[in-house]
């Protein structure tokens, strides 16, 4: 946990990040520099905090896809490229390229190599597919062929649609996102591409983590009963900094809050 920053350090604050990322945060108290700067190192430890609980979705999400995927089409589905778009193919055979010729045969290797964007691509509806020089062949059907064999039974129970389970996956890739650019958090987060009406859709700290835990409860049930114990987010978004921080977002953001 960082120590409290005295006054003599507020302005240095300032001038390591830039005006336009430090201004929201002095904003919220009118201007008010150490209010400011002690808002901006309780956002650090709100993201530290949300990147702990990350850490137990990627590679249980990665493995769950991997093993209904192969139950379906082997253990080097990833290698149909009938199904799969042309994106997604490109992905896995940089990641192959990357771990070299005998590690790139290892089905396991090359799944682990690839990013958590290609994982919530899997469930989006899929891109054109494409021949080696670029002619389009046919329009993959992710929903065809990779929710209804397969991936429905990996989300059964979490999610009751293709639809239902992107979304999901794309607000907390979002979140992983958010945390490791270093990205506000206590702020929300603009969703982009979705709207409700005419306004932007944004994601409060809340519901973000709440997306999270149920996403965690889902591919880690044995783990949820000590997860639930692990409540240091809530905590510090229960600080009255990080609340004011979010009645101020919803003031001036003109979102549809989720």
């Amino acid at each position: 946990m960082l120590s409290q920053m005295g006054p003599e350090y507020a302005s240095s604050l300032q001038r390591l990040i830039s005006a336009k990322r430090y201004k929201q945060y002095t904003a919220v108290f009118g201007g008010d520099q150490k209010a400011g700067a002690a808002l901006y190192l309780l956002d650090i430890e709100v993201r530290g905090a949300l990147l702990e609980l990350l850490h137990f979705i990627e590679l249980p999400l990665r493995d769950a896809i991997h093993r209904d995927l192969s139950a379906v089409y082997f253990k080097r589905w990833y290698e149909r490229s009938d199904i799969l778009d042309s994106r997604t193919t490109r992905s896995f055979e940089k990641a192959k390229g990357e771990l070299g010729k005998y590690l790139g045969k290892e089905p396991d290797r090359v799944v682990a190599q690839v990013s958590l964007g290609t994982w919530t691509a899997l469930l989006e509806t899929g891109g054109p597919i494409k021949d080696a020089a670029g002619n389009f062949v046919a329009a993959s059907d992710y929903e065809r062929d990779l929710w209804h064999p397969a991936l429905a039974g990996t989300f059964s129970g979490l999610a009751k649609t293709r639809e239902d389970a992107e979304v999901l996956l794309r607000r907390v890739r979002r979140a992983r996102n958010r945390v490791a650019h270093h990205e506000s958090v206590v702020f929300g987060v603009h969703q982009i591409g979705e709207r409700d009406g005419t306004k932007l859709v944004r994601q409060s700290p809340h519901s973000m983590i709440a997306d999270v835990r149920a996403l965690i409860a889902h591919l880690a049930p044995d783990m949820k009963a000590w997860l639930d114990t692990c409540k240091h987010v809530e905590e510090l978004l229960g600080d009255q900094l990080a609340v004011d921080a979010l009645a101020y977002a919803h003031l001036k953001r003109n979102a549809a809050w989720v």
